[in-house]
């Protein structure tokens, strides 16, 4: 996936940072999610199912937060 460019979200940094670090908020804004793991407070499991045209697969990905102010 490539994200690119800007948005402006009118919400406190705080409020930002609490609305990513719940999964089931963040849940309602990956598309073809199909699990998300909170595995700790730093670290979740996620599937996703993605593909392109009738090619389609399931993903696990794996990540951490690093760092957090």
């Amino acid at each position: 996936m490539d994200f690119k460019g800007t948005f402006e979200v009118a919400a406190s940094s705080n409020d930002v940072y609490n609305f990513l670090m719940d999964p089931d908020k963040l849940s309602l804004c990956i598309p073809g999610l199909q699990k998300l793991d909170k595995v700790s407070n730093e670290e979740f499991t996620v599937v996703v199912r993605v593909g392109v045209a009738f090619i389609k697969d399931n993903f696990t990905i794996k990540f951490k937060v690093v760092e957090s102010e």
